[in-house]
């Protein structure tokens, strides 16, 4: 997703199950939270559009062999990671936001 602030989206994970074959490259806001779990995915600003179209390009124009080891990657964190490990890890990163603010 590019959305600015998705929250707990799980849109991603659904995503990266559906598309095991071939593998899909995930471009998501680096304002999301699911962007601190998928570390396979392109993180982006979405404020900057320019660097948003220039990782939307390098995600279609992606080889086979880099999607599916970033997907690999994450699918291995989706299916070793009980739901409660990432909460815990995004509520977390929110303290952690609050703190600084």
């Amino acid at each position: 997703g590019t959305s600015v602030r998705t929250g707990v989206d799980m849109l991603p994970f659904e995503y990266l199950l559906a598309r095991r074959n071939p593998a899909g490259c995930i471009v998501m806001s680096e304002f999301s939270a699911c962007s601190r779990l998928l570390h396979g995915a392109l993180r982006v600003n979405p404020f900057k559009t320019s660097a948003l179209a220039a990782t939307i390009e390098e995600a279609l124009s992606m080889s086979l062999a880099e999607r599916t080891a970033r997907c690999s990657r994450d699918l291995e964190t989706i299916e070793r990671s009980p739901v409660l490990d990432w909460a815990a890890r995004i509520l977390h990163d929110v303290e952690v936001a609050h703190k600084d603010v």
